[in-house]
């Protein structure tokens, strides 16, 4: 386990210990309007460098300020996402958008567990695309 491991880790510990009533939320990779990344890069119509063989879940900010307020009444420690793990290589490819892939040796890690899933991360990005390209 990393130093940025055991520091969420302790964090959460600390938040229950101090305020048993607590809902610790745990995201996957976020993305939205406010976010500098290579998704939104990709929207402005930028290359964009990639790595094409790190898979991962996605959560898109609008859809876990939903699930904050549908469950601000709720306590403990939940992992969300949007439904299904992906590529950068397919989110760019949804996009179409041009791209530079770049190999890399990382395994996505089927362990993480996800105890709720939100909407699919097709639906979820390609409304942010919407959003995006209408501003």
């Amino acid at each position: 386990m990393n130093v940025y491991s055991k520091t969420k880790l302790a964090s959460e510990i600390i938040v229950q210990n101090v305020l048993n009533t607590a809902l610790v939320i745990k995201l996957p990779w976020v993305f939205g309007r406010d976010f500098n990344n290579y998704i939104n890069e990709a929207i402005d119509g930028k290359k964009v460098s990639i790595f094409k063989d790190e898979f991962f879940y996605i959560a898109y900010d609008l859809d876990i300020v939903c699930y904050v307020l549908n469950n601000i009444d709720r306590f403990g420690v939940v992992n969300i996402a949007n439904r299904g793990s992906l590529s950068r290589e397919e989110i760019i490819e949804y996009i179409g958008a041009e791209y530079d892939a770049v190999d890399r040796d990382k395994e996505f890690d089927s362990n993480i567990l996800i105890d709720f899933y939100m909407r699919p991360w097709e639906e979820a990005l390609c409304e942010f695309i919407n959003e995006s390209r209408s501003v």
